[in-house]
This record gives C-alpha cells, structure tokens and sequence, in this order.
C-alpha cells in the first residue's frame, strides 16, 4: 500500500517530516515537552483536513522546565496530588505494613524452622520454604519500594477497569493474612495480659 502526502506531517518543534501515527512517540521521545493531553490533538483531525497545531515552543528553551501555560499547571498540580498520596500511603504501610509484617515473619520462620528438621529425618526439598522465607523479611521493606515506585511512575498504559482478576486474588490473599493478623495480635495481647 503507498502511502499519499496527507499521511505525514511535520514536527511542530523540528520541522521533521514523520508520519501521522509516529507524531505522538516523536513529541514525547524527542522533546518530552508536551503533555498527554496536548499530544492527543495532533491526533484529532479537523474538519478541513488538517491537524490542530499547538503553540511553538523555541527549540532554544530549556526543555526541562515546564512550558508557562495551563498543562504546566496542570502538570505541577497532578505531582503535588502524587507526593501528597505517596505521603499518606506510606504513613499507612508504616503500620499496616509492620503489624502484618511481625506475624508473617514468626509464622514463616516457625514454618520454615519446621521443616529444616522434618528434613534431617527424611529428604524434603527446602527451596519453597526458603523462597517463602527470602520473601517474609523482605516484605516490609518491599512495601515501602512498591508504594514509591507505583506512585511516582508514570504510566502510558490505560487501565480497563477499577479491579482485575489478579487484584482480585490479592485481595482474597490480603483477606487471609489480615485474619491471621488479627488472630496473631489478639492472642498476642491476650496472652500479655494474662501474663502480667
């Protein structure tokens, strides 16, 4: 199929000819300057055939600031949102994490512990359990990992709905963690206080 002269068009910024469908990748690899919204009209044809064109930006400023008009803005406002969020849910990991964390660590040790002797008496493999074992005391500090880079990456991929399967099975698997939790914790004091 050959392509006419209507399926190109030039780089606001550059002056490249590319085509219609590579201006999006272009703005943002090349320049980096505009954002999803400003990008997405060069995508939108006008009635008379031709591309909407957004404000010329010189190719002699600092491509790392923000370009002073409202996406700018807009921009700024959109990380001030994802520090404040990334702020709050790491409060929230910084408990929730830890007194999930304390249980978990106990129940995989003792487990583990377990079958490092059922494994002297007879020949059981040791690598799941030790798997389990790599992933229990890191689970703290990978929350704290997981949070910052979920919240500050930015992501080109759209989502097709609020829960998907595997978020689903996750919950199921948060649910049965947030039971033994909440066992661990209330036998826990129980026992302090019948103790003291």
């Amino acid at each position: 199929m050959r392509r006419n002269e209507t399926d190109y068009v030039k780089c606001p910024e550059c002056s490249v000819k590319l085509r219609k469908e590579n201006l999006d990748k272009h703005l943002m690899n090349i320049h980096s300057i505009y954002s999803s919204n400003q990008r997405s009209v060069y995508s939108n044809k006008q009635p008379n055939n031709t591309y909407t064109q957004l404000p010329s930006y010189s190719s002699k400023s600092n491509y790392n600031t923000y370009p002073q008009n409202e996406s700018g803005i807009a921009s700024g406002l959109i990380w001030t949102i994802r520090i404040i969020v990334l702020l709050f849910t790491l409060v929230i990991w910084a408990i929730l994490g830890f007194t999930m964390w304390i249980p978990l660590i106990i129940r995989i040790t003792a487990w583990y512990s377990v079958l490092v002797v059922l494994s002297v008496f007879s020949p059981i493999n040791l690598q799941s359990a030790h798997h389990a074992l790599d992933k229990a005391t890191t689970f703290y500090i990978d929350g704290f990992i997981r949070i910052i880079q979920s919240t500050l990456q930015i992501s080109s991929e759209s989502a097709t709905g609020f829960l998907h399967k595997d978020v689903e099975i996750s919950l199921n698997i948060l649910l049965k963690e947030f039971v033994v939790t909440l066992i661990f914790w209330t036998t826990t004091i129980f026992l302090f206080k019948f103790v003291l």
